[in-house]
């Protein structure tokens, strides 16, 4: 610190050149496209969890919770799974039993719209 302190500003150089690259930053837990200022979600994870389990309440509701949308940007897609859930309690399913065919048949559907959210992209200014 005190060498720092005795040498002064000028003589450490600045880096007087900022790129915005293509790279994506992390923003509320989105990420946020520099170039395009816009939010983009990544859901490469989700989906591969989706595909290695068994369709049980507990698995709904453990891939259901791994969707992090702070803003509620993405609550028409949500809100669908969070209903579904909610018929699960409703009819008294147990955490490991296997599931309604008409309630699997949702699952399958909402999961193959799934990809469909990596496409999708906000502008990070949105006047209301």
């Amino acid at each position: 610190m005190s060498q720092w302190a005795a040498k002064g500003f000028d003589t450490y150089p600045v880096d007087t050149s900022v790129s915005l690259g293509s790279n994506k930053t992390k923003v509320l837990g989105l990420a946020w496209q520099s170039l395009d200022d816009c939010l983009t979600l990544d859901t490469k994870g989700l989906l591969e969890i989706i595909s290695t389990n068994k369709i049980t309440k507990r698995f709904l509701l453990q891939a259901i919770g791994k969707i992090f949308d702070p803003l509620g940007l993405i609550s028409p897609f949500t809100i669908r799974m969070k209903c579904l859930i909610q018929e699960l309690w409703k009819n008294k399913i147990t955490w490991d039993e296997e599931l309604l065919p008409k309630i699997v048949e949702r699952w399958v559907n909402w999961s193959k719209e799934l990809p469909l959210l990596n496409k999708l992209r906000i502008p990070r200014f949105i006047l209301i």
